[in-house]
């Protein structure tokens, strides 16, 4: 739902979200001119008597350019990997997989980023809580 918010109210919620940035990010905050922002459910939490487990996942660069063979994520990564031999990114993930329509490479992309959530931008919740792939498989006895 669309909700009109003030500068004071944006300013005030981006002083309280500062520390939850990671330190690189802090220098970017908040558009305190925008007059409209987008309230939603905290899906992390459900009211059920069993553990609420919720996966958070914001692929990046999930665009392919009609100029190159790939994405813009798989084309990052290979500049990364060119300017740092020793750079360690998952190569076999592509965000593309997640939207391809094709089972085995949405499942393929979705375990790699399970497997690596920090350099995935992906959050694993439990009853709200952030957690480790590790935490929910000892939930689901995995």
């Amino acid at each position: 739902m669309l909700v009109p918010v003030s500068r004071d109210f944006l300013s005030n919620l981006n002083s309280r979200l500062y520390y939850d940035r990671p330190a690189h990010r802090r220098s970017v905050g908040l558009d305190l001119d925008q007059k409209y922002a987008m309230q939603q459910l905290d899906f992390t939490l459900l009211s059920t008597s069993t553990p609420a487990i919720a996966v958070e996942m914001k692929p990046k660069y999930a665009v392919k350019s009609p100029s190159f063979p790939t994405c813009k994520y798989c084309m990052m990564q290979a500049y990364k990997k060119s300017i740092d031999p020793m750079n360690t990114y998952p190569q076999a993930y592509c965000p593309l997989d997640l939207f391809s329509g094709d089972f085995g490479r949405v499942l393929k992309a979705i375990e790699i980023l399970l497997d690596t959530p920090d350099h995935h931008h992906t959050k694993l919740f439990i009853n709200g809580c952030i957690s480790s792939i590790h935490q929910v498989l000892l939930l689901l006895r995995i």
